[in-house]
């Protein structure tokens, strides 16, 4: 429940059949029961307060799915997802282009996007608590659309961070409270693009989006951890439909833990990539698509992630997280995306422990909601619980 926020105008596994597909990644190398995981709101066992924070890809209401929010309503892109972001204590989505009615780009580029204004309506009844707004479409109708977009949501009073009038409003967190039980957790998100054209970065008096430089990564999270109990930073970064990410996103990754961020999500590849642990924090390179207003006849795939925080001491930190694979080829969907289920998610839970393990990250899937993975911080040694049947393998 978000009870506060300040944004600026300006400024391989076993799956049983029908059951939801879930992939659970536990990351302080202690045992979690699941149960505890999906009811992580509040307190749970033993009185721990526990905070979960979801966060979904590419949301683009434009193009075609104009007709089915014209025709089925404002909620309807977000109506298959059974209560995942809703019933999230906090949640996060990237907003993949203006909303607008402006008819002249900002430059030529092969993709301009853009959606009708009334579809911050949609924007409002997701559960989505913080847009974030550093990508390479933004700017796709100029600094009047990005202007209108960040009016329109500040209306909704909805959170956005990544993009503004200049440089400063661009970089500046949007920093939520959120209740918990009796506690107020402040949570910050920041965002940024690595992604041509560059004319969409933010100059110190012209608008635009954030650039993920280095420079700004260590000064913004550093000086956003010091008044915030969690930090989360976006990237819109690598290759489209590349599978693994690149050098350069890893370093920026571990840059941003470094330097105080708990969680990094990435979008733009339009597909997802692997999850890496490291040290206290957790990355998802890219989460691929969410609701995408086109119908591509290439490869597309979006997964939602679901990471669960807990009173560490004096601070916040992660006790789990969850990636749940989600099918969002329209051709199937028609822009309402869904969890994966059966054969499908089977070989997204392959596909993302195949190439996670590639970045050192032991990824395993138990057999259903009540299964839990357990890592051996020494060995990494993986324990799969599965209906009560523990089983160790090396």
């Amino acid at each position: 429940m978000v009870v506060g926020m300040t944004f600026f105008r300006y400024g391989r596994g076993l799956l049983l059949s029908g059951v939801v597909a879930a992939l659970f990644v536990v990351i302080f190398f202690v045992p979690v029961r699941a149960e505890a995981t999906e009811n992580s709101t509040g307190k749970a066992g033993g009185g721990k307060v526990r905070l979960r924070v979801v966060a979904v890809g590419d949301i683009f209401l434009g193009e075609r799915a104009v007709s089915f929010l014209e025709k089925n309503g404002a909620a309807y892109p977000f109506s298959k997802m059974g209560g995942m972001l809703r019933d999230a204590d906090f949640a996060i989505g990237n907003l993949e282009s203006p909303l607008t009615e402006e008819d002249e780009p900002f430059m030529e580029k092969k993709y301009i996007l853009k959606a009708p204004p009334w579809a911050v309506a949609s924007l409002k009844a997701s559960g989505i608590d913080v847009f974030t707004l550093a990508n390479n479409h933004m700017m796709d109708y100029g600094a009047g659309a990005l202007v209108e977009t960040i009016g329109l949501l500040d209306k909704e009073g909805l959170g956005h961070t990544g993009a503004g009038v200049d440089l400063r409003s661009a970089r500046r967190p949007a920093v939520s409270e959120v209740k918990v039980g009796a506690d107020v957790v402040k949570v910050a998100v920041l965002s940024y693009s690595k992604t041509f054209p560059f004319e969409f970065y933010a100059g110190k008096d012209t608008a635009g989006t954030a650039p993920g430089y280095k420079k700004f990564l260590r000064k913004d999270i550093k000086a956003a951890r010091a008044g915030a109990d969690i930090v989360i930073v976006a990237f819109h970064w690598g290759a489209e439909r590349m599978r693994l990410p690149k050098d350069y996103q890893r370093e920026l990754a571990h840059l941003a833990i470094d330097s105080g961020a708990q969680l990094v999500i990435g979008h733009h590849p339009h597909v997802i990539q692997p999850v890496e642990v490291y040290k206290s924090g957790v990355i998802f390179y890219s989460l691929g698509n969410f609701v995408f207003g086109f119908y591509s006849p290439r490869e597309v795939g979006g997964m939602l992630a679901s990471v669960v925080f807990t009173k560490q001491g004096a601070g916040y930190g992660i006790e789990s997280a969850r990636a749940v694979p989600l099918e969002v080829d329209n051709r199937i969907v028609h822009f309402a995306p869904r969890p994966l289920e059966g054969t499908p998610a089977m070989a997204a839970y392959g596909r993302i422990a195949e190439d996670s393990a590639g970045l050192g990250t032991v990824v395993e899937i138990g057999g259903d909601l009540d299964g839990n993975i357990v890592f051996d911080q020494e060995a990494l040694q993986c324990i799969i619980k599965d209906s009560g049947a523990g089983h160790r393998r090396e």
